[in-house]
């Protein structure tokens, strides 16, 4: 009795309910395209780009084949530059540095639009994270 009223049901659900398809022009598609490339960094994008932190105390600067200086202020006051290679993750919201002195860290891209600003957060210690502004040199 139960599967015939369900069977029932169904049959008025499917039957009495509109259904409304919409299509999806090229305008829909680019905003879709648009929302994406808004979420995955891509090493074009990142290619001889410098972008800075916030409050100004660091500075990551991205040159060609996948390298780059990361520049900080130590405690005296002095910009220190450290050389870098890095890479992005497959999906592109994970980039991956290794210092010159051998050691490496992986961060988490938060927050990414092209040209605009990006956050990264330090996958291993999320204390750790660098909200960076792109930096255009005038």
């Amino acid at each position: 009795m139960k599967k015939f009223f369900y069977t029932l049901l169904a049959a008025f659900l499917l039957t009495s309910t509109p259904v409304t398809l919409t299509s999806c022009d090229d305008d829909d598609v680019q905003a879709v395209v648009d929302l994406v490339a808004q979420l995955l960094v891509t090493y074009d994008e990142l290619s001889n780009t410098t972008w800075i932190t916030t409050d100004e105390t660091a500075q990551f600067s991205f040159g060609t084949s996948n390298t780059g200086v990361f520049y900080s202020v130590d405690e005296s006051g002095e910009a220190v530059g450290t050389n870098f290679t890095y890479s992005l993750g497959t999906d592109g919201t994970s980039i991956t540095f290794q210092l010159e002195n051998g050691s490496t860290s992986t961060f988490t891209i938060q927050e990414y639009t092209a040209k605009k600003s990006m956050t990264l957060v330090n996958a291993n210690d999320k204390n750790e994270y660098y909200q960076l502004v792109y930096y255009e040199a005038k």
